[in-house]
């Protein structure tokens, strides 16, 4: 009913120990004005293919909503205005192809937000300002390329924040869309292993605070604008030669 404020845990791995069961799709939740909490609501219900609609303008916490997942296909437009993490949110939704252009204007923890999310082919544009992003799409190994005049923003105290922020992509061959890096950004490892990248955009790294490995074991790169960087970087196992790292 509409004095339900509390979904947390609520229906998490609802199924997963039935052999007998088949498709689990829930209904329902259209009238829950009052909802704050949705923590790990179907984390582990690995037969649902969507998720229902729900009123979640008030939430906060989307901590492991969805994770776990593994035949979740459809993901409905949420109201995230509110969110303030969104961590491991839909991570290790192995069938999830695209989801919505998510409105997160006060979030700052979105840790492994789609980590493993094998066959995502499109990538939302607003987690970038996300200060906290460790591991955002790390193994979500589909997409082809990342929306257009994304400005990195991993500026939280940590030398963590953007660790393996896009990592382990199999399908991404150049960054081109990428409009820079905010001040004070923190890109440690970031590009790790993706083994398909040839090319990196000319932007400015000046205000880099930690590039640490950035681009480690990335075996196609061969051809990097990054400039200005005044701290280590790190291209191990990369095909740029020493006039490329020279110009960095």
């Amino acid at each position: 009913g509409t004095g339900i404020t509390n979904l947390n845990s609520t229906f998490r791995a609802v199924g997963t120990h039935n052999a007998q069961s088949t498709i689990f799709k829930f209904t329902g939740f259209d009238n829950l004005p009052n909802l704050t909490g949705v923590q790990n609501t179907f984390e582990y219900c690995r037969k649902i293919t969507e998720l229902p609609h729900i009123d979640t303008s008030n939430v906060s916490s989307f901590s492991r909503f969805a994770s776990n997942c593994i035949s979740l296909q459809k993901v409905p437009n949420y109201d995230t205005s509110s969110a303030t993490r969104t961590d491991y949110m839909f991570s290790s939704c192995f069938n999830l192809r695209e989801v919505p252009e998510f409105d997160l204007p006060n979030c700052t923890y979105a840790v492994s937000m789609f980590s493993s999310c094998y066959l995502l082919e499109k990538i939302p544009s607003g987690v970038f300002s996300i200060p906290y992003a460790q591991s955002l799409f790390n193994t979500c190994r589909t997409f082809k390329e990342i929306p257009s005049g994304i400005i990195i923003n991993t500026t939280a105290a940590n030398v963590n924040a953007g660790h393996r922020l896009i990592s382990q992509n199999h399908n991404l061959t150049n960054l081109d869309n990428l409009a820079g890096f905010a001040s004070g950004c923190y890109t440690r490892e970031m590009f790790r292993d993706n083994y398909s990248l040839k090319s990196f955009p000319e932007v400015d790294g000046s205000e880099i605070l930690d590039a640490a490995s950035m681009f480690y074991n990335c075996p196609a790169l061969e051809k990097c604008g990054l400039s200005g960087i005044r701290v280590g970087i790190g291209f191990y196992n990369c095909l740029l030669g020493s006039g490329a790292i020279y110009d960095i």
